[in-house]
């Protein structure tokens, strides 16, 4: 078995996705968004979307990462520009001690 060679590029399947968050398998979720190759547009949502849920469930800094990954692709999209803004913006008060 040759462990080396180089896996196809999945895409979001969103709707699955959606499904695996709501049920709270953010690990799962985490990894598929990590992935290599995952920095496309299309995971600018999910990205989104995760960095809410684990901000909320005290995982920050696994936050601020899928915020990172996402505000390329966020454009003028305000829901995602305040997700992002929000955990950036808290997360800045965590190191500052505000």
């Amino acid at each position: 078995m040759n462990l080396n060679r180089e896996l196809p590029q999945l895409t979001v399947n969103f709707e699955a996705f959606g499904s695996a968050l709501a049920a709270g398998a953010l690990d799962s979720c985490l990894a598929y968004l990590t992935r290599a190759h995952g920095n496309s547009e299309s995971d600018t949502g999910p990205n989104c979307s995760l960095a809410e849920a684990l901000f909320h469930r005290g995982r920050r800094d696994e936050a601020v990462e899928c915020c990172r990954r996402a505000v390329p692709g966020v454009g003028s999209d305000t829901a995602m520009l305040r997700i992002c803004a929000g955990v950036f913006r808290k997360m800045s008060r965590v190191y500052n001690g505000f």
